[in-house]
């Protein structure tokens, strides 16, 4: 039997993790680390020098699905990685993280999120792993609490189409790529398109200074994308899917380097 681990960063309570559990249960065993609290943004922060708290939860309680054995640890979804690999031994088929609400759209975005930086922990041990994002109806609705379990239900979209998208990522082996970063917009849809990802033009960020402090801001401005990259494709209401590896090596370079300074 498969055995599939779910996590995420918007929480234990999250009602896109719960929908992405549901559409993992068509496949095999699930099983759910889930940071205890609303972890978005925090990247792959690690917990060191202090021990994590964690308890056992009762998921069908939580999302109403039965069957799943479910964690909630009180550090980053890294930390829910580490423990759920190398605390409690587990060696899963897939890791599915997400959905998470917001989108993780551009090479830059994706060091910030938590919900990739699980799916690449995984992926650096040699798991597949999915990363999900969903694309909120407006900026304010990203701002809510993630963790509240009062956001919308995605089970029925994106979480069917979801389903599909497992089972076409374990048939092919995710085309021999270690992640695969998936994103939904948020009006339904069955339009697929595997695109590059764009390093940062989805976003417009900006910093405002109050001297001795300052505050991060962002939106998201698909129109600045360039055409046939994931930001490009998802402002235009399309699933987009980026297969993705880890080695950052630059071999061109690693080539010319060698051979022009004899090193």
């Amino acid at each position: 039997m498969i055995e599939i681990l779910c996590t995420n960063d918007d929480g234990i309570q999250s009602s896109g993790l719960a929908a992405a559990a549901k559409a993992c249960k068509a496949y095999g065993n699930v099983r759910v680390y889930a940071p205890l609290h609303n972890k978005t943004c925090v990247g792959g922060t690690t917990t060191f020098g202090r021990q994590i708290k964690y308890e056992q939860v009762d998921y069908e309680q939580i999302s109403g699905i039965s069957g799943i054995e479910a964690f909630a640890i009180d550090g980053s979804p890294f930390d829910t990685m580490k423990f759920a690999l190398q605390g409690h031994g587990l060696k899963p088929d897939l890791v599915v993280s997400g959905i998470n609400y917001g989108v993780q759209i551009g090479f830059v975005p994706i060091f910030m999120s938590g919900t990739c930086a699980a799916a690449i922990r995984v992926a650096g041990e040699g798991i597949p792993s999915l990363a999900l994002g969903f694309l909120p109806s407006s900026y304010e609705d990203a701002l809510h609490d993630h963790h509240s379990g009062k956001l919308q239900d995605l089970t029925e979209y994106p979480g069917k189409i979801l389903e599909e998208l497992i089972g076409q990522a374990l048939k092919t082996r995710l085309g021999g790529a270690i992640m695969w970063n998936i994103n939904f917009p948020n009006k339904p849809t069955q339009s697929v398109q595997f695109v590059p990802m764009e390093v940062q033009e989805f976003w417009r960020e900006w910093v405002e200074d109050f001297g001795g402090s300052f505050l991060n801001f962002g939106r998201m401005d698909g129109d600045s994308s360039k055409p046939g990259t994931d930001g490009y494709s998802i402002a235009r209401g399309n699933i987009v899917i980026t297969p993705c590896r880890l080695d950052m090596t630059d071999y061109k370079a690693l080539h010319v380097l060698r051979a022009e300074l004899g090193i």
